[in-house]
């Protein structure tokens, strides 16, 4: 039986935080932090170039992989999943994108690129506006072209219809 940390059986925001700070829901959480430190090795961050769809199925259609610009970010891949939730955003930034949306993904972006660390946060409701029923929990990590600069982000977001009773 799945035990629910008491931030998601009290439906209440949880985060941004460091990924140590909190108790992961869905086990794709912890595969995606499990394979990016993988992939870190002793640099600051993994290679952008490492981050391959194939060693990363199993989460990869959660995905949504974004530049880090200089006040903005920029969806270069919105996995299918992210698709079937917000619709496509594949190539917009996110200073364009619905208040709801916009807001809470910049809250955790940028708390992952101040920090140059992953990020993890929990919303008992998704922004999408036709499915406030999903609860959501995001992780950001910061990727590097050269291994020193964070130049990428990739947001998981895993939403479930898991409604808690207590």
């Amino acid at each position: 039986m799945l035990t629910l940390p008491e931030y998601a059986l009290d439906k209440r925001v949880f985060g941004p935080v460091p990924p140590e700070e909190a108790q992961f829901i869905s086990p794709l959480v912890s595969d995606a932090l499990s394979h990016w430190h993988s992939l870190k090795g002793g640099r600051p961050y993994p290679l952008r170039r490492d981050f391959l769809p194939e060693n990363a199925t199993r989460f990869w259609r959660y995905l949504a992989l974004m530049d880090v610009l200089n006040d903005d970010y920029r969806i270069r891949f919105f996995g299918s999943k992210l698709v079937e939730t917000y619709g496509e955003l594949t190539g917009r930034k996110i200073s364009e994108l619905d208040p709801a949306i916009r807001d809470r993904n910049r809250l955790i972006f940028d708390a992952c690129r101040d920090s140059q660390r992953p990020a993890y946060a929990y919303w008992p409701m998704s922004a999408a506006r036709d499915k406030p029923f999903l609860d959501v929990e995001g992780l950001c990590l910061p990727f590097s072209k050269d291994g020193t600069s964070l130049d990428l982000i990739a947001g998981l977001n895993v939403s479930s219809s898991r409604r808690t009773l207590r």
